[in-house]
């Protein structure tokens, strides 16, 4: 227990300093807060199962007193850009919807099909 309290006593130090203004050394000080919040993640993760201590420890920033959270993990100077992920999904969605469609048009032919059967193969 006391091993727990100490180290992440020093994760939550060592992930929340204040870094404003300061570029020595930036990329490394960002992988060690990384590393840190890493470090405590997992700890927290072990050992509670109360939000408080989530919320607490790895959620909260409190400016006033100077422990920082995002700034300190994200690089602020880089340019994200992410992919919209609904293209991969809507493709999918038409090809299922023309089989589909495919499979209730060749079925008018042959016999009388509900919206309920199950087509001839697995989709």
């Amino acid at each position: 227990k006391e091993m727990t309290q100490a180290v992440t006593k020093a994760g939550h130090a060592a992930k929340s300093e204040d870094l404003h203004g300061d570029k020595t050394c930036y990329e490394l000080r960002r992988q060690y807060h990384c590393a840190a919040y890493n470090m405590l993640m997992a700890v927290i993760s072990c050992t509670q199962s109360k939000l408080q201590f989530y919320t607490g420890f790895l959620f909260k920033e409190d400016p006033l007193k100077g422990q920082f959270l995002w700034d300190n993990l994200i690089d602020l100077d880089k340019q994200y850009h992410f992919e919209a992920e609904l293209e991969v999904p809507l493709d999918r969605k038409k090809q299922m919807t023309s089989i589909r469609d495919e499979i209730h048009a060749q079925g008018e032919g042959s016999r009388e099909t509900s919206p309920t059967d199950s087509p001839p193969f697995p989709l």
